[in-house]
């Protein structure tokens, strides 16, 4: 028993000459670990090497556990196979339910299916309809574009690693991890800076107006989307190429092996996780936030505020009568009752009669039905921004559990396609919010369904009198 001149960590681990690769060493030591550890050689306290034992196994397992320190673990694992195989038997017992996994993979498909014929739907509602070319809605297109891609790429995706099914497709397809997990990421920060652009948007033709057309016309908004797009794809493929076919160690670090699942290799800059999750959700988060906390103060402000200002007296009798002139027009809604009464206030003094009228400036030159249509349409984007947010916010915890709890338990190996199908909830949602809000996006689409409805008749009459 060589336990008791073990170093706290061992200093060096010395696999046998011919085995210093770390693959090559792992698939001997799949079929022989037992055999193969008896010759593994550790470095003692004085400097001698002494046989590394099957006793010792444990003895080292828990010190480094309790040790974990990254660096370490990476300057092993390169040289320590048996670090990661035992892992690897360990987690094989870590299995989530069958059950669950059915059950899962129906909620799966459920979601896939609506989410993908809505999200198709939608682009092909507002490309056909030339009334709902506006610019929130080329941004809606774009947003239902990202959220469709991202079901039918994400959707086999997580089936799939649900059932643990991608080994046999990994070894069969080059480069799947990373094509898959570049593509989800790029689709979902997308998706992230098409509702920050649509905000903006919303933020410059509320707030700032007379800018409207210097920031956005639809050529404009259209060459945005482009951007964004390409914009979404560099951090994208930065991320997606840290995906591999991996295995974890005990202290929760991943390497890089030939047989493995596809996961996160967290090794290299220290803080990919955080940082990802700070750009694609924290930042976006907040600017949005202030967005829709200026836009609600100023939709408030038109609705509330009326500035008057007098040239002159103004005249008794059109005072007097709300039916002469514009009095009538204006006291039919709340804004004019508070005009007349402001009329009513100035009859009363003394002026000449062919004094002109009081002139009464509204903040807000557009009628109030226009004010409660932006209102509805904010109240839409504000629903479809928070939806998003709600949904994504468990994926990123998600993940910083992974990192720094080291959850190896079956719960934590149901958090991953949990967070995965939040996912794939908001963009399913996208379009029944649309059809539920926006009163012309609905007409549209029945529009539509009725045009398509009906030419499909025309067409089998066709074949039948044929």
């Amino acid at each position: 028993n060589h336990s008791s001149t073990l170093l706290p960590i061992p200093t060096t681990l010395r696999p046998p000459a011919g085995l210093s690769k770390y693959n090559q060493a792992l698939a001997d030591f799949n079929l022989f670990h037992y055999e193969y550890m008896q010759h593994l050689n550790v470095v003692n306290a004085s400097g001698h090497e002494v046989p590394f034992t099957e006793i010792d196994r444990d003895h080292f397992k828990d010190m480094i556990v309790r040790n974990c320190n990254l660096s370490l673990v990476q300057d092993y694992a390169a040289r320590f196979a048996m670090l990661v195989v035992l892992k690897e038997e360990e987690m094989a017992n870590v299995q989530v339910s069958s059950l669950f996994t059915l059950i899962l993979t129906a909620i799966f498909a459920l979601v896939g299916a609506i989410g993908a014929i809505g999200n198709l739907l939608t682009v092909w509602v507002i490309y056909s309809t030339t009334s709902l070319h506006s610019h929130t809605n080329l941004f809606l297109a774009s947003l239902a574009i990202s959220d469709l891609l991202l079901i039918v790429v994400g959707v086999p995706f997580d089936v799939l690693h649900a059932w643990r099914a991608t080994d046999s497709l990994v070894a069969r397809l080059p480069a799947y991890c990373e094509i898959t997990s570049t593509s989800i990421s790029l689709f979902t920060f997308a998706s992230t800076l098409t509702i920050v652009s649509l905000t903006f948007e919303r933020y410059v033709a509320i707030c700032h107006p007379f800018s409207l057309r210097m920031w956005f016309d639809r050529k404009k908004v259209i060459r945005l989307i482009y951007v964004l797009w390409f914009f979404a794809a560099v951090p994208s493929l930065y991320i997606g190429l840290q995906f591999k076919r991996v295995t974890r160690d005990w202290c929760g670090a991943s390497h890089v092996i030939e047989q493995g699942r596809c996961d996160y290799v967290n090794y290299g800059f220290s803080f990919q996780i955080e940082v990802f999750a700070i750009i694609t959700f924290l930042l976006p988060l907040i600017f949005i936030v202030f967005c829709y906390t200026r836009i609600l103060h100023s939709l408030n402000q038109m609705a509330s505020s009326a500035v008057v200002h007098m040239h002159s007296a103004p005249s008794t009798a059109a005072a007097a009568d709300p039916a002469a002139g514009g009095g009538a027009a204006a006291s039919a809604t709340p804004a004019g009752r508070r005009v007349s009464r402001m009329y009513s206030t100035v009859s009363n003094m003394s002026a000449p009669p062919a004094s002109p009228l009081l002139q009464v400036h509204m903040r807000d030159t557009a009628p109030p039905m226009s004010q409660q249509a932006q209102r509805m349409v904010m109240k839409m984007l504000f629903t479809v921004t928070t939806v998003f947010f709600v949904c994504y916010l468990p994926y990123h915890v998600q993940r910083l559990i992974v990192m720094y709890a080291r959850c190896d338990s079956a719960i934590c190996e149901m958090l991953y396609p949990i967070t995965g199908l939040l996912q794939y909830v908001s963009a399913t949602l996208n379009p029944i919010i649309y059809n539920l809000m926006s009163i012309r996006f609905r007409a549209a689409f029945r529009r539509q369904m009725s045009e398509l409805l009906m030419r499909r008749k025309r067409d089998l009459s066709s074949i039948v009198r044929i």
